[in-house]
């Protein structure tokens, strides 16, 4: 036997002397060398490690210069103990490693040996087979060793192989060849789920297998809910049953269902061999065996009730008591002997009428209401009634719920007397509530890639190349840009003591047609209407931008710029210039104030000045700079004595964070933090301290247009109070001159009567008093006119108010969707409360959690840092930050 080529065990990944044949830990004998050189398998080794992403090129060549270096020394190394020590992985994958490159060598032997002529393809797959089969038994062989003993193959043959066998893949793999990293995931798969079945007790597996055959739910749902189930910290008092019910998989009444078919199934099993020994002993007769058989099956289609067929064959006087307990006994089944020995339908064996039952102290009638035991799941959703050793009347039951109040949800008298028929080992759910359905918020989804200016793309290797930025996109006129997917309202459940449980009202977001854009007649999807960049900020706004060139700096010569669209800037924006677009590309930024509704990006680096980018930035380097940010921001050297806040994640590629505020909710990567002689920088990592400044002038808008609505309804309130008392005057008005037009009328047919027949004196007086009521008439009627006059002025007003009240409420609706676009923006971006350091982090440093603070107490190296929850004795949530090497 050859020395070992490997330090750790390819089984459990522990430390193993070279010597040795036998792992410490795992046991796994250890009985071939697999014959090849230590060369041959260590350049295995890093290949594999290499393809499979564990470490680079680069790193491969340092670590195999290492192990060559200590070969000859007093203390040589093995290459797994290098990879090891170099923390660029751990036991668990060097174990994979291991055993990965064995496997390799062996079908790569095999292959080598068919090719050769010298084996057929069979016998290497037979070997190939005999040596999986004996890993899984705890034993470490070659396929060279195995085709030895198998008399295929002699000691020179085997050096002969040895000496022309290629550590690469060939074009077309015979073995199915695929990715380690992708077969070590299916065998973490199937640990993972192989764990998870030995979790569930063997009837709730049962139980799936049945609702996977009637189809109440697929074998891929299964297989997600257990997954969810396993990992689920709050699911650890829930058997999976319970959970998947918790999920709505399956309802009540589908539970029940399957439980008693889970029963049928396993009585099925028992009463098959029960009439398999029947036959056998010759107790009854194979046609009477399929009679009964059939019989049993349909009481269970038609009543769902569990009867053995024992019990069936002695009712039709086809067995005898005897033969029944004999064969029970045989079968180990003493429980239902036992109670068929009490069962009231079964009497001795030589009456055949008037069967009457011995005494069973078990069935010896009813349980009172005392005895019915009920309880009450903490969130009042359920209520389980528990077996008794006794009947129970249905009733009963009911009347115990009623005194505990339970009033919703519960089971029907059949179902509950289906329970009491079957009387089980587990209780029943007899009672259970209506969960709520939680609302689904509206959303927005667009057809156009939104983060094309992004860090790099990533290749199969994991490298990120940074010089490229991904295509800018271009909308066609009649593209469609965006849709709303519209809100779904949640509905409110009820506990089974009839207690409403209220969900929140769905939420609304904001979308509207920009520039170069239109609504649909739907309202709900927009279209490009012209050639363009697509853009949507978050408040909702869906634009088409065409792009605006300065070929040198903005300054006198330009003035600020204000552009509704993209601007590319060929030089630089001196100080004190404002900068105001969508998309702004510049070459330097010097005390600036640049606002973008998009993406900036200045190529060279910021000095000074304030910055407000919607959706993300990109410089060299911050110098003095105020940032805000919602979106990603990269910087490729330093950030030095500025201010950063964004809801994004917070890049600095080679450089340094130097006396800076550094605030980012989705996490700050970095190469290095502060130096020795430098103010230390604050770190705040998965805080939103940015919304605030975002929301500023969103909020400030909706508070103006609420004052001018307040103010705008009392002047309202005011004419409208002007125009009613205007009603009220005209009406007054009108009886007065109604009133005096009688009077008038009166006094004209009298002075037409007395005219020639009274004193004169007395016919002037009577035409005095006409002319007297002619003129108040007359200046009624101009009163009324005027009165009119002014009312036609006040609903002229009132029109005006109330079409500008119309038009500041549209408004304010407007704005308040922005707001909640811009919240519901945010609360889609996952809070990430990670600092990662590749270079050193200098004492001095204080970073902020969301919960949590720590200031660096000594300069380190290539750390981690992410807040950790946990809690107390008392329950209590406690949130501290961790500190990680950094193995990334």
């Amino acid at each position: 036997m050859f020395t070992n080529l490997f330090s750790k065990c390819p089984k459990c990944g522990e430390s193993i002397n070279s010597g040795s044949t036998k792992c410490s830990k795992c046991k796994i004998e250890i009985k071939s060398s697999f014959g090849v050189e230590k060369d041959f398998y260590s350049d295995l080794f890093l290949e594999l490690a290499e393809k499979n992403n564990i470490i680079s090129k680069n790193e491969a060549e340092i670590i195999y210069n290492e192990y060559k270096s200590l070969l000859n020394t007093e203390y040589p190394q093995k290459i797994e103990e290098i990879l090891l020590s170099q923390e660029k992985t751990d036991i668990k994958t060097i174990s994979k490693l291991i055993a990965a490159a064995l496997r390799i060598i062996d079908k790569n032997f095999c292959r080598e040996a068919v090719k050769k002529g010298l084996i057929t393809k069979n016998q290497a797959l037979e070997a190939l087979s005999i040596q999986k089969k004996l890993f899984k038994n705890q034993s470490l062989k070659s396929a060279a060793d195995i085709l030895k003993e198998k008399d295929h193959l002699n000691d020179s043959q085997i050096k002969e192989i040895l000496s022309t066998v290629s550590i690469t893949k060939p074009d077309k793999d015979e073995d199915d060849y695929k990715p380690l990293t992708k077969l070590w995931q299916e065998e973490d798969k199937k640990m993972k789920i192989k764990e998870i079945k030995n979790k569930i007790s063997p009837k709730n597996l049962k139980i799936c297998e049945l609702g996977i055959k009637y189809k109440f739910f697929s074998a891929e749902t299964i297989e997600k809910y257990a997954f969810q189930w396993a990992k689920d910290p709050l699911s650890k008092d829930l058997d999976f049953i319970d959970f998947i019910e918790t999920k709505g998989l399956i309802d009540k009444n589908k539970r029940i269902l399957l439980n008693i078919h889970c029963e049928y199934q396993n009585l099925k099993k028992s009463d098959i061999e029960f009439l398999k020994l029947g036959i056998l002993y010759k107790f009854i007769t194979k046609k009477n065996a399929e009679a009964v058989f059939k019989k049993q099956n349909s009481i269970f289609k038609e009543q769902y009730k569990l009867i053995p067929v024992c019990k069936i064959l002695y009712n039709n006087n086809l067995i005898t008591k005897s033969q029944i307990k004999e064969i029970l006994s045989e079968q180990n089944r003493k429980g239902l002997a036992q109670k068929l020995k009490s069962d009231p339908d079964l009497i001795n064996e030589n009456s055949s009428t008037n069967k009457k039952s011995e005494e069973n102290p078990l069935n010896s009638g009813f349980a009172s209401k005392e005895e019915i035991q009920i309880e009450i799941s903490n969130d009042s959703m359920k209520a389980l009634l528990y077996p008794l050793p006794k009947k129970i009347k249905v009733e009963d039951i009911k009347s115990v719920l009623a005194e505990k109040g339970v009033q919703y949800g519960v089971l029907s008298d059949d179902l509950i007397q289906v329970f009491i028929n079957k009387n089980p080992d587990t209780p029943i759910e007899v009672a259970s509530g209506s969960p709520p359905v939680e609302p689904v918020n509206s959303e927005i989804k667009c057809h156009f890639s939104q983060n094309y200016l992004n860090v790099g793309n990533v290749d199969e290797q994991g490298n990120i190349d940074f010089m490229d930025r991904g295509e800018i996109p271009v909308a066609e006129p009649g593209q469609l840009l965006a849709e709303k997917i519209p809100l779904k309202n949640g509905k409110n459940g009820l506990d089974i003591f009839g207690n409403p449980i209220l969900v929140e009202e769905a939420q609304d977001c904001f979308i509207e047609a920009g520039q170069g854009t239109r609504l649909d007649e739907t309202e709900n999807k927009i279209y490009a209407i012209e050639k363009g960049q697509p853009h949507i900020s978050i408040d909702g706004k869906v634009s088409v931008f065409n792009t605006h060139e300065i070929k040198g700096d903005v300054d006198f010569n330009t003035g600020h710029i204000e552009f509704d669209g993209n601007i590319i800037i060929h030089g630089s924006i001196k100080p004190g210039f404002r900068v105001s677009a969508n998309d702004i590309t510049a070459k330097s930024a010097m005390d600036a104030i640049i606002k973008s509704r998009g993406q900036v990006e200045i190529k060279n680096g910021i000095n000074g000045g304030k910055i407000f980018a919607q959706q993300g930035l990109s410089a060299k380097f911050t110098n003095q700079a105020e940032i805000t940010a919602c979106g990603n921001v990269n910087i490729e050297k330093e950030i030095l004595e500025s201010k950063i806040k964004t809801s994004g994640l917070v890049t600095v590629k080679s450089g340094r964070i130097i006396s800076s505020l550094v605030s980012a909710k989705g996490g700050i990567d970095s190469r290095h933090i502060g130096t020795e002689v430098s103010t230390p920088s604050i770190i705040e990592i998965g805080k939103d301290s940015y919304l605030e400044k975002i929301l500023a002038p969103y909020l400030a808008s909706q508070k103006n247009i609420d004052s001018e609505i307040n103010n705008l309804k009392e002047e309202i309130a005011l004419v409208y109070a002007k125009e009613k008392q205007s009603h009220i005057e005209i009406a007054k008005k009108a009886q007065v001159q109604d009133k005096a037009s009688q009077a008038l009328k009166q006094l004209r047919e009298h002075y037409e009567l007395v005219s020639g027949s009274v004193k004169p004196k007395t016919v002037n007086e009577i035409k005095s008093k006409i002319d007297e009521l002619s003129l108040k008439i007359k200046n009624t009627e101009k009163t009324i006119d005027s009165l009119f006059q002014s009312q036609d002025e006040y609903k002229n007003i009132l029109s005006g108010h109330s079409s500008k009240l119309k038009t500041l409420e549209e408004n304010k609706i407007k704005i308040l969707g922005q707001i909640e676009s811009i919240k519901n923006y945010d609360n889609s971006i996952e809070p990430s409360p990670v600092l990662i350091v590749h270079g050193t982090i200098e004492k001095g440093t204080k970073i902020f959690g969301p919960n949590s603070v720590w200031e660096v107490n000594e300069t380190s190296k290539n750390i981690r840092i992410s807040e950790i929850t946990t809690t107390d004795e008392a329950g209590n949530k406690i949130y501290f930050l961790k500190k990680d090497k950094n193995n990334k």
